[in-house]
């Protein structure tokens, strides 16, 4: 027994190798530019909005975009078909304001991605003259300055693909339970927020808050080929990255919030239909990357519990799972700065990492889903 715990210990030990140096890697780039420069006035973006049944949450949306005035752009919401009030309030707001336009998408394909469907109504009905193409979702509020700050930096960086790092916003206290956890498993995998690279095995990627050069979106033939993504952010973004742009998820000066979720049961319902993020990956690194999540992430807890429980555990196990749980903690305290407000449950979330890793591995075996009501089924885009 204990040669086979023992040999616990070392894959662990080697999976933790991968991901510490994945961290290491990430801490050792140059930091990308942080500096504003000065954005010509005629730099022109299209921000896109894809909706579908968001009359709760747009106003909010809306009005954020709305006090984007030290930038030219225009502003494209994206209906695909929705039956409760989104279209009227969209058509109020672009009374109010010019910049704004309401497009009707009608309704995505059989098990295509809605959202992949909007965004590509979006950019061919977006002004030719745009050299750069703004996603944002129905559920973000952006500050004033979001838009000029993503412009300055995609400039200053010479950055294909843009994304802002948004701050949670969680509507529910049992959330703080679970969505850390979720959001967790990506730094594992991918490591924390703040470099820019080519790499598509290190991309991260938002498509909430996300800036392209529309010449990238021209390279990989913009959004149409993803239709069938459950991640199309990060399938662009890694396409993208694959042919040589420079790919980055950053902490912006500027606020970008959002809210996901209304509760946890949506959380656990919804969120793990993405994260897996196979897409634009091979099987091997995405299960690589859920073995990073399920034997750093999630087991030293475990195991933490069982030898308080009284079972006798051999001394390099205990002493693995002992390192990587403060590892563990560490991620814990570095992912708190991205909720806003914080309540004090979101220091218990680690519990529920177990339950979400199991989320994760059966989602990635699924090939159809449920959002909104449709289905979806996964696929490969070229």
């Amino acid at each position: 027994m204990n040669v086979t715990l023992n040999s616990v210990a070392i894959v662990q030990t080697m999976f933790a190798v991968r991901v510490i140096d994945r961290f290491r890697r990430i801490a050792s780039r140059s930091t990308p530019d942080q500096t504003q420069p000065i954005v010509d006035g005629d730099t022109r973006m299209s921000v896109v909005v894809p909706v579908l049944n968001e009359s709760r949450r747009l106003t909010r949306c809306l009005a954020g975009l709305a006090a984007q005035s030290d930038v030219n752009i225009e502003i494209l919401i994206v209906d695909g078909g929705s039956t409760d009030n989104t279209v009227a309030l969209a058509r109020k707001a672009a009374l109010d304001d010019p910049r704004i336009r309401v497009i009707t998408a009608g309704e995505a394909p059989p098990t295509t991605n809605g959202k992949v469907h909007n965004l590509e109504a979006g950019l061919q009905a977006a002004d030719p003259s745009s050299r750069f193409i703004v996603t944002v979702d129905a559920d973000v509020h952006l500050t004033a300055s979001v838009c000029r700050e993503l412009l300055s930096r995609a400039i200053s960086n010479e950055a294909g693909i843009l994304s802002v790092a948004t701050r949670q916003q969680l509507q529910s206290l049992d959330t703080f339970l679970l969505h850390p956890s979720m959001l967790t498993t990506l730094v594992y995998r991918f490591g924390p927020p703040g470099m820019l690279t080519s790499d598509p095995d290190l991309v991260q990627a938002n498509g909430q808050c996300m800036i392209i050069r529309r010449d990238v979106l021209d390279a990989v033939g913009g959004f149409a080929p993803f239709r069938h993504a459950i991640a199309e952010d990060f399938a662009i973004a890694r396409k993208a990255a694959s042919i040589g742009y420079h790919v980055g998820l950053l902490e912006f000066d500027s606020d970008a919030t959002v809210a996901m979720y209304a509760s946890a049961s949506d959380t656990w319902n919804n969120w793990p239909r993405s994260l897996p993020l196979p897409e634009q990956q091979s099987s091997r690194r995405t299960i690589l990357g859920l073995c990073d999540v399920s034997l750093i992430q999630t087991l030293p807890l475990l195991m933490i519990g069982v030898r308080l429980l009284g079972a006798r555990l051999p001394g390099p196990l205990v002493v693995v799972n002992a390192a990587l749980f403060l590892l563990r903690l560490g991620v814990l305290i570095g992912t708190a700065r991205a909720y806003r407000p914080r309540s004090p449950l979101f220091w218990l979330s680690p519990l529920s990492d177990g339950p979400v890793t199991f989320a994760l591995w059966r989602s990635l075996l699924r090939k159809d889903h449920q959002w909104r009501g449709r289905s979806v089924s996964r696929g490969n885009a070229p």
